[in-house]
């Protein structure tokens, strides 16, 4: 929805132009809906495939977030174009995965609840009043500190706990010393005084630099979870790959402390017992959660071209996926010739990844598509290759939309505001 209260759907769209084996994911276009239900936009979507002259049954997946209205089983936009579309495969955006994945994960323990009120509390406090905005820079001026501005902690925002417990690291002694002053100026300001018992906790302090080590993980993984035209694959890997360094990390033999939580540890060794129970309770819940949200299952057919398993395989490695998948398109493929093709090219793609000549998907679709001799498969791995694991590229559409239609430029149509959505994509 914008501005003006009017209701669109923004189309991305990820293709392989013709004589290319690079997939491009660009802008499509703006859907004016008459309303946010699943009727309403699947008639839209069927209606801009025919007046563009767009073959529907080429869409072979559909990315979106987690909303009902979209992806729900029964009567979501998805289970809707399956009917004409049988082959469809739905997406949940990974990113909107992992961001519920840490919001479960959040509510269930009570710790967490303690933290994201302090971190509200202390964003309040500075937002709303320009005064003790200016008296905080003063001090970290005078302290030789650089201090950053606060960010609230916003559950429909990627990275926002990320960003909001950074700057409260980062400004921890500034903020330290300021809630002293406060609460000794004015003895009856409960808030400052719950923020300097806080902040003045060992234990609160080691809580806090233990679940900023954790949330800066979870946004590197989310911002590989942006990359444009990631593939379900490659974000299953990314996915794994991050939780099995946080299993190792904090629950292998030792916990592997950073050395930030380290130093802290040292400074108070012997004068205080510090307990780290409830972090790492919090820290498995979340593996756990994430875990759910990416299991192998998902991509289990597409395992046939994983890079890893093929650098290993034996001679029946991956031929009952790959009968699967040609199961699926039959309309695209002949069965017999991909499977054939499939046996010799898993073999010399074995070859290639120990001389390090293909190390990603992509790169075997370049291969395939280079080779004659495997036409046909280069066909089904045309389908893999334009998968896409996330909705990034229609969230920064809906951002380029606000910024282009503001409260000076609200009476913009759609044909215009279309016109130049297309023109800044570019």
């Amino acid at each position: 929805t914008d501005i003006s209260v009017n209701k669109y759907l923004i189309l991305y769209f990820k293709y392989r132009p013709v004589n290319s084996s690079q997939y491009k994911t660009s802008f499509g276009g703006m859907l004016k809906l008459d309303a946010c239900d699943a009727t309403s936009i699947v008639s839209a979507v069927r209606e801009f495939y025919r007046k563009h002259k767009l073959d529907l049954n080429k869409m072979v997946m559909f990315t979106s977030d987690g909303a009902s209205v979209m992806l729900g089983k029964l009567n979501g936009v998805a289970a809707r174009l399956k009917i004409d579309v049988p082959h469809l495969v739905q997406q949940h955006c990974v990113a909107h995965r992992e961001d519920l994945g840490i919001s479960d994960s959040w509510k269930e323990v009570k710790l967490m609840k303690e933290v994201e009120t302090f971190m509200r509390t202390v964003y309040t406090i500075f937002c709303r009043n320009s005064t003790k905005r200016s008296q905080f820079k003063e001090l970290a001026n005078a302290s030789e500190c650089e201090s950053i501005a606060f960010r609230p902690p916003n559950e429909v925002r990627w990275l926002s706990r990320h960003f909001a417990l950074k700057a409260i690291i980062r400004n921890y002694d500034v903020l330290l010393k300021y809630f002293e002053e406060e609460k000794d100026n004015d003895i009856n300001d409960p808030i400052s005084t719950y923020c300097y018992k806080k902040l003045n906790s060992h234990q609160f302090h080691i809580t806090l630099e233990v679940l900023n080590d954790v949330l800066f993980e979870l946004a590197s993984l989310t911002m590989a979870f942006q990359k444009r035209g990631l593939t379900p694959l490659e974000a299953y890997h990314l996915a794994q790959g991050k939780l099995n360094k946080m299993r190792m990390q904090y629950f292998g033999d030792t916990v592997n402390w950073s050395d930030n939580v380290k130093n802290l540890l040292s400074k108070i060794s012997g004068k205080v017992s510090v307990k780290t129970d409830s972090i790492l309770t919090f820290i498995n819940i979340l593996c756990l959660h994430l875990g759910e949200r990416f299991p192998e299952n998902e991509i289990e057919e597409w395992s046939a071209f994983d890079l890893t398993a093929i650098a290993q395989c034996d001679y029946g490695f991956g031929i009952e996926h790959i009968h699967s998948l040609c199961s699926k398109y039959t309309q695209f493929l002949q069965e017999e010739k991909v499977v054939e093709q499939y046996n010799d090219f898993k073999f010399l793609v074995s070859e290639k990844i120990r001389g390090k000549l293909i190390n990603s998907f992509p790169d075997m679709v370049t291969l395939a598509f280079q080779n004659d001799q495997f036409a046909e498969l280069a066909k089904l791995m045309d389908i893999g290759g334009t998968f896409l694991a996330s909705s990034a590229d229609c969230e920064r559409g809906f951002n380029l939309m606000n910024s282009l239609k503001t409260k000076l430029r609200n009476r913009l149509q759609l044909e215009h505001l279309e016109m130049l959505m297309r023109v800044k994509s570019h």
